[in-house]
C-alpha cells in the first residue's frame, strides 16, 4: 500500500462489522447455554461426565469461536487497505495474535475448565456491542453524533477483564478448577489485556480531558 491511494471500502466494512456483531450474538447464546448446562460440574472438571460433555460441545461452539477469532483478523486488513496504520498498535496486534493462538490451544484441550466458557461468553457479548459500534462508525461523519458512548465501550471492555480475572482467581485459589499451563497462560494474557486497555483509556480519554 506504500504507493497506493487508500481504498474506499465503506460498504464492505459496514457489512463486515454487522455480520461479526450478529455472529458473536449467536456464539454468546451457544456459550451461555453450555455454561448453564455444566455449571453444576464447576468443581468437578476432572470427572468423566464433564469430559464427555466438553468433548461433545467442542466440535460445535469451540470451532465457532476459533473461526470468529481468525475471521476478525480482517480488522487489520481493513486498516492496511485504508492506510490507517496508527490503528495497528501493539495492543491490536497482541490481542488478535494471542487470541488466535490461545483459542486453538484451548479447543484442543481434553477438558477445558469452566472458566473458558464463562470468559468467552462475556468476551463474545462485549464483541456484539463492539462490532455494532464499529458498524455504525463505518457510516462516516453523519453517525458521529450518535457515537458519544465510545468511552463507555472502552470501560465495558476493561470491566470484562476485571470480571474474568476475578472469576479465574476465585476458582483457582479455592481449588474449584485446576491450575495448569492453559490456565496460567490465560490468566497472564487477560491481565496483560487489562493493563493495555487501561493504558489505552488513559491515553485516549484522560489526556483529552486535561487538554480541555
Amino acid at each position: 500500500m506504500r504507493n497506493r491511494e487508500p481504498f474506499r471500502i465503506k460498504t464492505p466494512m459496514i457489512a463486515y462489522n454487522f455480520i461479526l456483531s450478529a455472529f458473536n450474538l449467536y456464539i454468546t447464546y451457544r456459550l451461555a447455554t453450555v455454561s448453564s448446562t455444566v455449571w453444576h460440574l464447576r468443581c468437578k472438571t476432572s470427572e468423566l461426565e464433564y469430559q464427555q460433555f466438553t468433548l461433545k460441545e467442542r466440535g460445535g461452539v469451540g470451532w465457532l469461536i476459533l473461526f470468529e477469532k481468525f475471521f476478525s483478523l480482517f480488522d487489520t486488513i481493513f486498516f492496511v487497505l485504508r492506510k490507517k496504520y496508527s490503528h495497528i498498535s501493539f495492543l491490536h496486534v497482541f490481542h488478535h495474535v494471542c487470541m488466535c493462538l490461545l483459542s486453538a490451544w484451548i479447543i484442543n484441550a481434553t477438558s477445558p475448565g469452566i472458566f473458558v466458557y464463562v470468559s468467552m461468553t462475556i468476551n463474545c457479548f462485549v464483541h456484539v456491542i463492539m462490532y455494532f459500534y464499529y458498524g455504525l462508525a463505518a457510516f462516516g461523519k453523519r453517525m458521529q453524533k450518535y457515537l458519544w458512548w465510545k468511552r463507555y465501550l472502552t470501560v465495558l471492555q476493561i470491566l470484562q477483564f476485571v470480571i474474568i480475572l476475578s472469576y479465574m482467581a476465585f476458582s483457582f485459589l479455592t481449588g474449584c478448577e485446576s491450575f495448569g499451563s492453559i490456565e496460567i497462560a490465560s490468566f497472564i494474557f487477560v491481565f496483560a489485556l487489562l493493563v493495555l486497555f487501561v493504558n489505552f483509556y488513559r491515553n485516549s480519554f484522560k489526556k483529552k480531558e486535561r487538554k480541555l
